[in-house]
């Protein structure tokens, strides 16, 4: 490990220290964005500002038009969505988006996320640590961490969805598009601190969950290959591969 990597690495360790987050799930749209046979939903959390008054909000609504623009223009803009946790809590998911205007069109993208209990900002989101922890399970180099998300559409692509079965939302944010596969970043409720701890990564052009079986089941392509991966969480909370089916149309 080069001497820049390891300082990078000693600035993560200490943001994540600092932001009281554990140990943490990808990386460019078309390479292998799953996570490892083990990734622990404790990982990482970026920061947690319980009590404090909520951010400035000088962009309070999405641009829905949007005029051209010199290359290399950034209009700030944030996207609301509701969700409820705990039986019954409501909260906001407030998005703090980008859309950057380059290449003759505009381009939209997530920085962070702030937690709202009506205007306490109980909690604080972003892509950039999110991605380096993505980026260590993988055994990549973290320098390589999105700091924007790469969506297609303006409304972020944020799902929410019970992605570990236990009938409280979580959150699966589109990373990035490419010609087949896309990458999620994934965040799920934690009912004792109360918060989103970022968890993993999902890649391919398919995302099932199966509640029966308890599993989530990605399907992706690499040149002609389909690649289906089947994921189980563990008694420790753990989502591991569990199986693997590949096939190639065509061939025998």
């Amino acid at each position: 490990m080069t001497k820049k990597n390891r300082c990078f690495l000693s600035g993560l360790l200490c943001a994540v220290l600092l932001a009281g987050c554990g140990p943490a799930g990808t990386s460019s749209a078309d390479r292998s964005g799953a996570p490892p046979s083990g990734v622990s939903h404790s990982d990482i959390s970026d920061a947690s500002t319980s009590g404090a008054s909520g951010p400035e909000n000088p962009h309070s609504a999405i641009p829905l038009k949007l005029p051209q623009g010199d290359e290399g223009t950034v209009v700030e803009y944030t996207w609301d969505h509701p969700v409820t946790v705990d039986g019954g809590r409501p909260l906001i998911l407030r998005l703090r988006c980008e859309a950057e205007y380059w290449a003759n069109s505009w381009h939209y993208g997530v920085r962070a996320m702030d937690l709202l209990e009506g205007e306490t900002c109980l909690q604080t989101m972003t892509v950039l640590l999110a991605d380096a922890a993505a980026c260590g399970q993988l055994g990549d180099d973290p320098e390589g961490a999105y700091r924007r998300t790469d969506c297609w559409n303006k409304e972020g692509d944020l799902l929410l969805e019970d992605l570990n079965f236990d009938g409280i939302p979580d959150l699966r944010l589109l990373k990035t598009t490419g010609v087949v596969n896309s990458v999620y970043l994934c965040w799920l409720w934690d009912p004792d601190f109360q918060k989103f701890r970022f968890a993993f990564s999902l890649w391919g052009y398919d995302v099932e969950l199966d509640p029966e079986q308890k599993r989530i089941i990605t399907t992706a392509r690499d040149a002609q290959t389909h690649i289906t991966n089947y994921y189980e969480y563990d008694e420790n909370g753990t989502l591991r591969l569990v199986d693997t089916e590949s096939e190639t149309p065509g061939m025998g």
